[in-house]
């Protein structure tokens, strides 16, 4: 059993339900097992496969990810949301397996200078706009870009006067953290289908475009999936580190393949003397770059350790041959000469009698 993503950090309902009915690690596993397998029924049903939604629902090492800013003052529809699809749907023929969040820029009396001063600094772009109010502008988020079809999308859309610029959210920030707070998912793009959710709990075979962005009008088939299975395991997390009171989506998501659930924060890190000899000889470009290509065990161990409460876990899977958890995260570290962040893999088996994670691969 594989699971790209869970997505109990958005989507609270399994948190929810746990804590109002005292639900066990055990029960919970049943649960969200059964709801999984009802979800690749109903993606057969859709004649559509798990597999293909591999990148996009998990953090790409080499690809991008970017925010595309429009500035709304400059829109005259009041649904500006289908007036910059409409702009920007032609644009998608080198698109092909992307997830899209969107939504407007939310600010506070208490957040709204520094949020101010974040766009200021990160949004790219020869437009410039006056920043009259943050809360001017609407967001459209796109994740696993290679970084030409990013540049080639960005020139394409430079013509639309509302286009405020993009901001490069290929890595950690304080402004990537607020967006994965903010902004929802409206759709997945899979060669030329849109997945939406369907706004329903019920599966069934009929599909409704609950976007209404007209995407039949650029070529597209609009696939929906019942809102529980999409918005738990259709979703893609946007990364950031772990927040206080959000620290249960790791634990849920490692309940999603096994009843035994434990806090990671409590495990060590286990890198045999083997296995790191073999990284630092296999790897060791990855790991020259950073720094970590003559640290010793214990280092090593440390520098994962510190950096597992950054980001969440995802692929994970359960192998009943060998009885084995594994699971996935990415840190970022900065390389030694640069002093530019990189993206390091790190692959875990998650051990739970022994409250151990070891290590399977880094790079």
């Amino acid at each position: 059993m594989t699971v790209y993503t869970f997505n109990s950090r958005d989507y609270i309902f399994w948190e929810v339900m746990q804590d109002t009915f005292a639900l066990s690690d055990s029960i919970m596993h049943k649960e969200i097992t059964g709801q999984y397998n009802e979800f690749i029924s109903e993606l057969s049903l859709k004649k559509l496969k798990y597999e293909q939604f591999k990148s996009q629902l998990i953090p790409q090492k080499e690809k991008h990810e970017m925010a595309l800013v429009f500035n709304t003052l400059g829109i005259e529809n009041p649904w500006y949301g289908k007036d910059i699809y409409d702009k920007i749907l032609p644009l998608f023929k080198n698109l092909n397996n992307h997830c899209f969040l969107e939504g407007d820029i939310l600010s506070t009396y208490a957040n709204r200078k520094e949020l101010t001063k974040h766009f200021e600094n990160s949004l790219i772009g020869t437009k410039r706009p006056a920043f009259e109010i943050i809360d001017q502008f609407f967001v459209v988020y796109i994740n696993n870009l290679a970084p030409t079809t990013m540049i080639e999308l960005i020139k394409q859309i430079e013509t639309y006067p509302a286009y405020a610029g993009y901001l490069d959210m290929t890595y950690r920030s304080p402004l990537k953290s607020y967006l994965s707070g903010i902004l929802v998912q409206r759709f997945c793009l899979l060669d030329k289908n849109i997945i939406v959710s369907s706004g329903e709990e019920e599966i069934v075979a009929s599909n409704t475009d609950t976007v209404s962005y007209g995407f039949p009008e650029y070529g597209y088939k609009v696939i929906s999936i019942s809102n529980h299975n999409y918005s738990s395991f259709l979703t893609y997390k946007i990364e950031r580190e772990i927040l206080p009171h959000f620290g249960k989506d790791t634990k849920l998501s490692i309940n999603a393949v096994t009843e035994n659930s434990g806090d990671i924060n409590e495990f060590s890190i286990v890198l045999e003397e083997k296995k790191l000899k073999y990284l630092q000889e296999q790897k060791l470009g990855s790991l020259k770059r950073v720094g970590l290509d003559t640290v010793n065990q214990g280092t090593f161990s440390e520098i994962i350790k510190s950096n597992i409460q950054n980001n969440y876990i995802y692929n994970l899977d359960y192998t009943p041959a060998h009885k084995t958890v594994k699971f996935n995260t990415m840190i970022e570290l900065y390389g030694v000469e640069t002093g530019l962040p990189h993206k390091m893999l790190v692959a875990l088996e998650y051990i739970y009698e022994k409250k151990e994670l070891r290590v399977i691969t880094f790079y």
